[in-house]
């Protein structure tokens, strides 16, 4: 058996959670960035609100402005709550974090 090195994804990720910003047209925008959400969540020890720093934008090669779109639509659909003040990140709440023990 391989032992998995280098930063990962921990669990549990409700998959309905998953699944409705999966669904986002040709877009995956908001499934990359719910997946970051759910990591920087789980680094922070389930602290939040969070950021989404840069660093982790740039490992799935995307631009602030593409990820601002995608938490725009993941506040649409009822997964996050944000709250975004001019130059600086927004902080970010994930709905439906209760679900998780």
């Amino acid at each position: 058996m391989t032992k998995i090195t280098g930063p990962f994804i921990q669990g549990p990720i409700c998959l309905l959670w998953m699944a409705k910003a999966a669904k986002e047209g040709k877009s995956k925008g908001p499934t990359v960035v719910g997946l970051l959400c759910w990591y920087v969540y789980f680094l922070k020890k389930k602290q939040q609100p969070f950021h989404i720093q840069t660093k982790f934008l740039r490992v799935f090669g995307m631009e602030r402005h593409s990820c601002y779109n995608a938490l725009n639509r993941l506040e649409e659909l009822g997964l996050i709550k944000k709250e975004s003040k001019r130059g600086a990140s927004p902080k970010i709440w994930i709905i439906g974090t209760e679900l998780v023990k």
